[in-house]
């Protein structure tokens, strides 16, 4: 049987399978995106899509606002409006714009191209240079079932822009409950729309043997914290990789006030010498997410957010085999003693932090 999936580990190559997937599009190339910056790596890719605009297909982007910030005045713009692809940014910062919803919160951190109606790419690439480093993780699914799910979320979000509401491109309670191989979810800020939080809690819960959380920055809510102890407490191998440094400093010291309860409880942290961009989480030996959501109050409460619930046991493995083949060779475990022997600058830092951790 033929694979519908394929997945990719860098940067480069979640870019470059966006591109070959838009380079043989026929009909439509839907893209929402957080950040984008129009260096070399954006330009191609524009160049790319206005050659496809040529061709007549129909072209939307959606770019949140702060992620795509130096873009919103560039001459390119009107480039791509002669050639009819449309564009439309998300939340403005801007006082008194049309579709500014908040100053800083809600953002659309959803990352999705649907190609054709057919293929679904979701994952945590950005484009951009500063980002062509990264270990990054994304996915391709051939599923038109899954491509119209993500269709629909993305004209809920695009026709929305400039409504003053945040209920917007959310699945439905019905549509959780899909137990195909590859189940697009997404999240909303609104209580009940934090769907892939809530998936997080109930995997968490469930799981019997082990669980890896792979995240760039993590500043856990209490209910996330209590859920990876109580896992842990009763047998359960509770591993998190994350990255020693990342490109938020004050986001690495919050993370800090949280590893030593972790390890007190019996939780392996590691920290990758690289900057680990990818957010996924394997549960036991038969359940994966990837997407979009990081592990820190941002993401978990107030973002929108996208991903992919994996049941396909083919795709669970490779992701397994990809966490101890290609991460944990480049992690080091912490150890309790040692890490509580850190710096006093540090741990003053770290109680600095502490009262707006909550906000990062």
């Amino acid at each position: 049987m033929e694979q519908n999936y394929k997945l990719s580990f860098k940067s480069k190559d979640c870019i470059n399978a966006i591109k070959e997937k838009v380079k043989h599009a026929k009909v439509s190339i839907d893209i929402e995106i957080f950040y984008f910056i129009e260096d070399k790596v954006g330009s191609d890719f524009l160049k790319l899509l206005l050659q496809k605009a040529k061709e007549g297909l129909k072209i939307r982007l959606l770019f949140d606002h702060v992620g795509a910030y130096y873009f919103t005045d560039s001459k390119t713009l009107d480039i791509l409006k002669r050639h009819r692809i449309k564009v439309l940014f998300f939340n403005s910062i801007m006082p008194f714009s049309r579709n500014r919803k908040t100053l800083w919160f809600f953002r659309d951190h959803r990352r999705s191209v649907i190609i054709d109606d057919e293929y679904v790419f979701t994952g945590s690439v950005c484009i951009g240079e500063p980002t062509t480093d990264w270990v990054e993780l994304g996915i391709f699914v051939k599923d038109t079932f899954l491509a119209q799910r993500a269709k629909t979320v993305f004209n809920q979000t695009w026709n929305k822009v400039y409504h003053p509401t945040f209920n917007i491109g959310s699945v439905s309670k019905k549509d959780l409950e899909s137990v195909s191989d590859f189940n697009y979810i997404t999240q909303s800020p609104l209580q009940f729309k934090r769907h892939i939080y809530k998936y997080y809690l109930k995997a968490i819960k469930k799981s019997k043997d082990h669980i890896c959380l792979i995240s760039p920055y993590f500043i856990p809510t209490g209910r996330l914290v209590r859920r990876l102890v109580a896992a842990s407490e009763r047998g359960v191998k509770v591993d998190i990789i994350i990255p020693q440094k990342t490109d938020w400093a004050i986001v690495d010291v919050a993370r800090n006030t949280y590893l030593h309860h972790l390890m007190k409880h019996g939780i392996n942290i590691y920290f990758h010498k690289n900057m680990v961009h990818s957010k996924f989480a394997t549960f036991d030996a038969k359940e994966a997410f990837l997407g979009t959501m990081n592990l820190d109050n941002l993401s978990l409460r107030y973002n929108y957010e996208c991903g992919v619930k994996i049941l396909n046991t083919d795709c669970v493995a490779e992701l397994k085999t990809h966490i101890r083949n290609d991460l944990l060779p480049h992690s080091v475990k912490l150890d309790i003693e040692s890490w509580n022997n850190r710096g006093i600058f540090l741990k003053f830092l770290e109680k600095c932090v502490w009262i707006v951790r909550r906000f990062l």
